[in-house]
């Protein structure tokens, strides 16, 4: 049932994960794009990071990684 907990990982973490992005962009729909990435890429990895003491890091560091990026090529 990896579909299911996926989507349960989903649904626990996806407003916290959201509220500390816009917190470090200032943007919230750069935010949103970047924490939707970062979900996209870890559920293709789920079946790794399922295993994770804290999976929730793992996509906060992506956004963040995505989000510094993004940054970067505005400069």
């Amino acid at each position: 049932m990896t579909d299911q907990e996926f989507s349960a990982f989903y649904a626990a973490t996806y407003p916290r994960l959201l509220g500390q992005l816009v917190l470090v962009c200032g943007d919230r729909a750069e935010a949103e794009d970047a924490l939707q990435e970062a979900f996209a890429r870890a559920a293709v990895r789920w079946h790794r990071l399922r295993s994770y003491q804290a999976p929730e890091a793992w996509v906060r560091r992506v956004a963040l990684n995505l989000t510094r990026m993004a940054a970067r090529r505005l400069r």
